[in-house]
């Protein structure tokens, strides 16, 4: 229940993060002067909040929980299943 909280949390943070980024950064920068600029910022910029949002949520769930090393490796590194090898391509 707590990690689903903080999860809300984290998501909510980074969604009203890119919305004000988008109107006070790239919409008066960009917007009506180079458009596919605009489209490829934006697209960057949610890509990486979405990186930044996920890695906080596993950041928070490690610190709470501290799950056992098997889980945290192979969640980390897909060398070490056979079963993830596969998902990564």
């Amino acid at each position: 229940m707590m990690i689903g909280a903080i999860a809300t949390a984290l998501l909510e943070l980074g969604s009203s993060a890119s919305l004000y980024f988008n109107e006070f950064v790239l919409v008066p920068r960009l917007f009506r002067k180079q458009r596919i600029a605009y489209l490829l910022a934006l697209l960057l910029m949610l890509t990486v909040m979405t990186v930044l949002v996920v890695l906080a949520i596993q950041f928070v769930y490690d610190q709470l929980w501290k799950p056992d090393y098997v889980w945290v490796s192979a969640r980390t590194s897909y060398r070490t299943s056979p079963g993830l090898r596969f998902t990564w391509f």
